[in-house]
């Protein structure tokens, strides 16, 4: 979205996450995996993070004070020759 008061980058330069997985070989060949990544550290700069629903009395935007992280998983299926 637009931010008019240019408060910098929504989201922070770095991030810190831990990542784990595991991979079952079903015979010589194929195996399936899945993996998960979980973020460490909030995403958004809380100077650019504002509420879409919630203004205070004069109508401004009141900031978010959440932690915003990300969590992924991954499968995968393949086959090692």
């Amino acid at each position: 979205y637009e931010d008019p008061t240019k408060n910098g980058n929504f989201h922070n330069f770095l991030e810190v996450g831990v990542v784990g997985g595991v991979s079952i070989f079903l015979n010589r060949g194929l195996y399936v995996g899945v993996r998960g990544n979980y973020g460490l550290t909030d995403l958004t700069n809380d100077d650019a993070d504002f509420s879409f629903y919630k203004r205070d009395a004069d109508g401004n935007r009141i900031k978010t004070n959440d932690k915003d992280r990300s969590f992924s998983l991954q499968t995968s299926i393949g086959f090692t020759f």
